[in-house]
């Protein structure tokens, strides 16, 4: 907290400069206004030439003076020249060196007046240095330099922003899926904790495009965020396709505790190299067969025309179960299924629903095979524009929004059996054993196209062990 103990006050500089890092840094707070022989003009003119390359730290101090709080200590209100001020700063958002003036109140004497921080009790606390000037009384004047150095201080607090922000997420999914509630409680939670300086607009349903273009508009910084499952990402971080292995994961909540971990994390870091920021895990969508027929165990898929994703991991998956790994447009599986071109797909409970797939599937088959993860990612691009205080705000947004989709899909995914149920189709409990058996063969040939898939294999394993 910034103070000045007004026990012996006469006029003093005080200058805080900031390093080209960000921190902020006491460069003197003895200098007299005599140091300067030209006088404070000419002085302040020397301090702004030597701190000018630092003023794009911070250009807005989002609180400012409340005059009952300084007239509580028997003070008139700082006046800041050239500023506009009433009876709060609301915000200054230029940064020359800016002179401010205390004047003790008639009949008080400036020994009795305790210590203030001129910019309010709860300004400028977590890394501003605490600063008290014994100094000898020339007067009833104390006067400050406050330089650009000391906005960037305000860095410090998370509401300190250069300038208002929107940003831009799309995802591909509808209005009632957890993809969206991910975005929409992104886009409420950023702007109130920014205080509305974030706004965050939601495009969902690909209208910013499907999850591969995305990609790679987010890559150049063609669009600010966006929501995509893991499989697209493949192409552009290979390691990631790990999670195209058959059976990686037991369950839904094990998974999500694996990813909120530091494999997570891991995975999350792998990103920055290919220009994108990850911000954290949705949940992943536990993917099953639906079909013609009912499928126990993995004969039962032997010679089954099966639409799989086109990675190497669902094919060769499908394959090792006798299935034919069918190559289709996933809105083109309606149709097909319909006309028998296929025998089935795989999807999550969820999209089993929401697409309509219940009009065309007599049997949804619990088989547990994919457990596929989602992410919210960052354009690298947009997020280096955001300071320090926006980058901060923006990630602990997405914790708290990541946090309730994933409960919402759990919602959504009991809900959506429940519908299947009610609508006719039969919930088979296939033997995830003979499926895991059938397929465990094929673990050898899938790490070796993953690199340093082993490695990230056992750290998987191992951190499933301490999920459960």
């Amino acid at each position: 907290q910034l103070g000045v103990a007004t026990d012996d006050i006469a006029e003093r500089v005080i200058q805080i400069g900031g390093t080209p890092d960000g921190t902020t840094q006491l460069i003197g707070e003895k200098t007299r206004l005599d140091a300067y022989p030209a006088g404070l003009r000419d002085g302040m003119d020397h301090v702004k030439a030597l701190t000018a390359r630092y003023a794009a730290l911070a250009k807005t101090v989002r609180e400012g003076i409340d005059e009952t709080d300084v007239g509580a200590q028997g003070l008139s209100p700082i006046r800041f020249p050239g500023q506009c001020i009433d009876r709060r700063l609301a915000a200054v958002r230029t940064f020359p060196p800016i002179a401010c003036t205390l004047r003790p109140r008639a009949n008080t004497s400036p020994a009795k007046s305790p210590s203030i921080s001129p910019l309010g009790p709860n300004h400028w606390r977590a890394r501003v240095p605490k600063i008290h000037c014994p100094i000898n009384t020339s007067g009833d004047t104390m006067k400050f330099t406050v330089v650009a150095g000391l906005a960037a201080a305000m860095l410090a607090t998370p509401l300190a922003f250069a300038a208002p922000v929107t940003l831009n997420v799309g995802h591909v999914l509808a209005t009632d899926s957890h993809y969206h509630v991910a975005a929409k409680r992104l886009a409420e939670i950023a702007a109130q904790k920014s205080k509305g300086e974030i706004t965050i607009n939601v495009f969902p349903q690909a209208q910013l495009g499907g999850e591969v273009k995305m990609i790679q508009a987010a890559r150049t910084g063609g669009i600010d965020m966006f929501i995509t499952a893991q499989a697209p990402l493949t192409n552009t971080v290979k390691a990631y396709s790990l999670f195209d292995m058959p059976y990686l994961f037991d369950g839904i909540d094990q998974a999500n505790r694996v990813l909120a971990g530091p494999v997570g994390q891991e995975f999350l870091a792998m990103l920055p190299k290919s220009g994108l920021v990850g911000l954290g895990f949705l949940s992943v969508m536990e993917r099953n067969v639906f079909s013609s027929k009912p499928i126990n165990n993995a004969a039962d898929m032997a010679g089954m025309k099966i639409r799989v994703m086109q990675s190497p991991g669902y094919v060769k998956t499908y394959e090792s179960f006798g299935a034919q790994s069918t190559p289709m447009a996933y809105p083109d599986v309606y149709m097909a299924l319909q006309q028998g071109v296929v025998d089935g797909a795989d999807t999550s409970p969820d999209q089993f629903i929401m697409d309509k797939f219940v009009e065309v599937s007599k049997f949804y088959n619990i088989t547990r095979v994919h457990y596929l993860p989602a992410l919210l990612v960052s354009s690298k691009v947009s997020w280096d524009k955001l300071t320090p205080a926006q980058q901060k705000v923006l990630q602990e947004s997405a914790n708290e929004a990541l946090t309730e989709s994933r409960a919402y899909y759990k919602k959504s995914y009991d809900e959506s059996i429940a519908a299947m149920k009610k609508a006719g189709v039969q919930i088979v409990d296939s033997n995830v054993a003979n499926l895991k058996q059938a397929s465990a063969k094929l673990n050898e040939s899938l790490l070796a196209g993953v690199p340093d898939g082993k490695s990230l294999f056992d750290k998987v394993q191992a951190a499933k062990a301490g999920a459960k």
